[in-house]
This record gives structure tokens, sequence and C-alpha cells, in this order.
């Protein structure tokens, strides 16, 4: 099947179904973008324990006048990164920004940790950034254009007892980001690595909080999910030179103050 010509910029966001995915995923459709909403919670099997399901945020980008498009995919699946490029492809014919935003952090001591929630740590938070980014790049490089978005922490800096796995991943995330800006330096195509280091809530956030991991150094963020959502889309659009940068978020928010007045109010509080 040919692939639809919306005209819109086409962006996918991984863990989109809630939290800062789903910030961002709105926001970009405010934005004009076409967004494929990529989440393994559907209505059909939900999050045991977070709320979200793609279909709620595809329809609230649907009701809004957005073009979404949902795909399910468990990303700790070494098939799913294939799965995601290969019906963004077939339904937009490309892919302009890509957000890698999804995360798995399993909780517990390393002596204890199985191997089943180190390899998943590693599929969804290393693997499938890296796949996803191949599965793109290519196009991005033939137009010569396309920012790749990396959603990191301050985990790849920080010691965390019973985060290990997190710690280490979000490490290999920043350091994905750097390598591959060396690569495409030039191009037109930028990476760039958000590394919060402030807390913003979320439902996740909320959870890791009541397990007593990451004990807020920097303390609480006055920047909302929805603020940080608008700061990531404006950042998505503009044609700032950060390629192979490490963003913190008070960064980002001074990025996207200097660059778009109207998200400044609620970044900044």
């Amino acid at each position: 099947m040919a692939a639809a010509d919306h005209g819109a910029s086409v962006a996918v966001v991984t863990g989109a179904a809630r939290g800062l995915g789903r910030a961002t995923a709105l926001a970009l459709a405010e934005r004009g973008f076409a967004v494929v909403l990529v989440a393994r919670s559907t209505a059909d099997r939900p999050n045991p324990v977070l709320p979200g399901t793609l279909e709620a945020i595809s329809y609230e980008i649907e009701r809004a006048g957005g073009t979404p498009l949902a795909v399910p995919a468990d990303l700790a699946d070494e098939r799913s990164a294939g799965l995601v490029a290969e019906t963004t492809l077939r339904h937009f014919g490309r892919c302009d920004v890509l957000v890698n935003n999804a995360a798995y952090s399993p909780v517990g001591p390393v002596a204890d940790l199985p191997p089943s929630k180190w390899r998943a740590a590693l599929m969804v938070n290393v693997w499938a950034p890296a796949a996803l980014t191949q599965a793109f790049l290519g196009g991005m490089l033939r137009r010569g254009a396309g920012r790749i978005l990396n959603v990191g922490s301050s985990s790849a800096v920080e010691s965390i007892a019973g985060a290990a796995p997190y710690c280490v991943t979000k490490s290999a995330l920043e350091r994905l980001t750097q390598a591959v800006g060396a690569e495409v330096a030039g191009t037109g195509v930028s990476t760039t690595c958000i590394r919060i280091d402030e807390r913003i809530a979320t439902e996740a956030d909320s959870l890791m909080a009541a397990s007593g991991i990451g004990a807020d150094p920097a303390g609480s963020s006055s920047t909302s999910a929805s603020a940080f959502g608008r700061a990531v889309a404006w950042l998505a659009g503009s044609d700032a030179d950060l390629n192979g940068c490490v963003l913190t978020l008070a960064q980002l928010r001074h990025l996207a103050s200097a660059g778009e007045a109207y998200a400044v109010g609620d970044l900044e509080g």
C-alpha cells in the first residue's frame, strides 16, 4: 500500500500513552505534526498500575483536529522497532522527528535483579532508541533534515541505589546521542538528549517516589509535564544547532524561552 501524503511533518513518539510522552505528543500535534504514538498500553491490555492507553491519547489528538497513528508495541521485544518503522513509513512515508521517550526502570538491588529485567531495561532504554534511529536516519539524511530527540535523565551521571539498570542505560543513551551526532554533523540532521535533572510530576514518577527511588537531589521542578512537552515540541521545530548536545532541563527552559514566548509561562512557573 502506498504511503499517504498528509503534507504535515511527521513525529514518532515512544512511551506516548502517559506522562512526558503523552504531553509531548499533544504538543507536537498542536504544532501541526502528524504524530505516530508508540506504547504498549492499550484498551485491551492496559497497564495494571498506571493510567493511559494509546486509544485515549489518539482520540484526544483526533478530537483536537490532529492526525494520530497509534502503533501498539512493546519496545522490550527486539522486533518492535522494525514494526514501528515499517508502519510509520507505510502510512506516512517519512519520519521528520523521532522522540525516544519510552523508558523502563526495574527497581531493586543488583544482587537480586533477574537477567530478564536487565535485558528489558537495555532493550527499551538503549536498543530501541538505537534501532529506531537507524531505521529513520537514512530518510532524514536523504532529505537533509530531521531531528532525533532522546529523553534522558540525571541518572546518567548519578549513582542511585536500587536503580542500577536505569543509571547504566541512561548513560548509554547520552553516549548514543553524542556518537550519532558526530556522524551526522553538517548533514542537516541533528540529535539531542534532554537530561531531566528535576523531578517532573508524572504517574511513573509518583510510582518511583513511592518506591523510594530517585530521592530528588535537585528538588521538584516547577515544569509541568505539559510545559515540558511544549518545550520539546518547540525544539523539534527549531533550527537551533544542538547536534550532539546533552541539555539539562534548565537549559531547555532557557532555549525555549528565548525562542518561543508562548512556551515560557508554565516553564518558568
